[in-house]
Parts: C-alpha cells; structure tokens; sequence
C-alpha cells in the first residue's frame, strides 16, 4: 500500500496496463480524452465496468462525455449509474484498488495535482470490491442503455444548434465551481422538450412551469384540469404523471430526492 501524489494518471495507466481480466471504475464524471487514453493502454480481453452519476447537466457543462458510455456499451462493457454517487474508486483484477480524489475528467497534467491510495492488500482490496457490490445493489444504482444516452445526446445536440448558445470550454476552476456548487444548465427549453412528443411533452411542459427548481409531484397535479383539456380521453390524469416523471429521472433531467422530491436540473 503507497500514497500516490504525481502524477496520478501515469499510475493509473499502469496499473490498466497489468490488468488481465478486469477493470472496476467508480467515478461521477470521465471524460473522453482520458478514457481514450486508458483504452491505448488496455489489452482487448480486459473487460471494463463502470458507476458513474448521469445528469443533464453534467453533460451539458463538459465534465464528463456520453460518447465514453457508449463506446462502453457498443464493446461490451458494464454503465451502471447512481445519481447520488460521489467516489472515485478504480479496481483492478479484484487484486489491486486505487481510492482517489481524481474523477477521469482531468488532462494529465491536471490530474498530477489529485491525491489517492494504492491498495494490494488482499484482505483490503476484498472489503473494497465487496463494498463496490453492495453499491451494485442500491436501489438508486441502475443499469443505463444506449437509448436513453442516445436520446440524451439528441437533446444536447439541439441545444448547441439552437442561436445563442455554444458549448463552453471550462477552465479546471470552471469546472471545481460548477461541480461543487452548481448541478444546473442554462439551456433554452424548447430545445429539451422538441425531443418529446404527446403526454410526456405535456408533462415536461409542465414540470418546467413549475415556478421553483425544487418541486413535488403535488405541484404537477395542479396541472390536472389543463391536461385534461388537452388529453380529454386521458384517464386518471394524477397516476399516468409519474411514468414521464420517473423517465425523466432515468434519463438525468432530474434529480429524485428522498419523500417525493424532485430537482430540476435545467432552467
């Protein structure tokens, strides 16, 4: 077991490198650069699984990139996502683990100034992968599908088409600031709501006139006697809201807290 201070990313190449069977990731953000980085040092059989957070807004700021879930998808790897997730835990064969304050969204030279543990300690190193099973298993950890990163990748793609807005290059401050205080986009609506149709357009429509960040689905119901009027055959208008609502959670558009309550993360 050794402290690694600089530069962290080298290690972690290294230890991808040895790696024989499979790599364990735990991070909230990864970004394209870096994990195109790992892929060069990656032998082919090595299989690659990864937890990470998926929020719109996250994606829409840069810090971390759809195309990496995808590859990982597309070559038979693992996305698995847990909105409240906030460590960074690389796991290597079930042999070795690296515990860091790293996320793989920095340059090189960027990620030289992160700080992390090595761990080879067998019994150690058991406690870590068990611990990376039992986040398997939260309720709040669901695998991701190509779908819904491709329909996300719709939306953002119509915002950066849309005038007025380009997407930002963030400094590293940038970044630390918006990561550490900030998990919504500025982005013009209409370019999230174009990507859906019928009763889940409607209910968007909805969740977005609700007039704070912050809302209940008490809030959605006071919107009964408008949908009813739009979907005059619409049956049992309260129940039918929560499936577009609980989509919309999956896909990142809002964060689910605990007794009903539910963050946008757009405005």
């Amino acid at each position: 077991m050794k402290i690694i201070k600089t530069p962290l990313l080298n290690e972690l190449m290294e230890l991808v490198e040895n790696t024989k069977k499979n790599i364990k990731i735990v991070t909230p953000f990864i970004r394209e650069s870096v994990y195109c980085q790992l892929l060069t040092k990656k032998q082919n059989k090595v299989k690659i699984e990864l937890i990470t957070t998926f929020k719109f807004s996250n994606f829409c700021s840069t810090q971390s990139d759809l195309s990496v879930l995808r590859n990982l998808i597309e070559t038979g790897g693992k996305v698995r996502v847990n909105p409240e997730l906030n460590a960074n835990i690389y796991i290597f064969d079930d042999k070795k683990a690296v515990i860091s304050s790293a996320n793989l969204m920095e340059q090189n030279s960027e990620l030289s100034h992160a700080y992390g543990m090595l761990v080879d300690d067998k019994i150690l190193v058991s406690e870590i992968v068990a611990d990376y099973n039992i986040l398997l298993k939260e309720e709040k950890t669901r695998v991701v599908g190509k779908i819904e990163i491709e329909l996300l990748e719709k939306i953002i793609q119509q915002i950066y088409k849309l005038n007025g807005y380009k997407k930002t290059k963030y400094t590293k401050n940038e970044i630390d600031i918006l990561r550490n205080t900030c998990d919504v986009a500025e982005v013009p609506v209409e370019a999230i709501s174009s990507v859906f149709q019928g009763w889940q357009q409607e209910v968007f429509n909805c969740i977005n006139l609700t007039p704070y960040q912050i809302f209940t689905i008490d809030d959605l119901y006071l919107f009964e006697n408008h949908l009813k009027k739009l979907f005059p055959t619409q049956k049992n208008i309260q129940s039918k809201i929560a499936a577009p609502l609980n989509y919309f959670v999956e896909l990142g558009l809002i964060l689910q807290f605990e007794n009903g309550i539910y963050k946008k993360l757009w405005r």
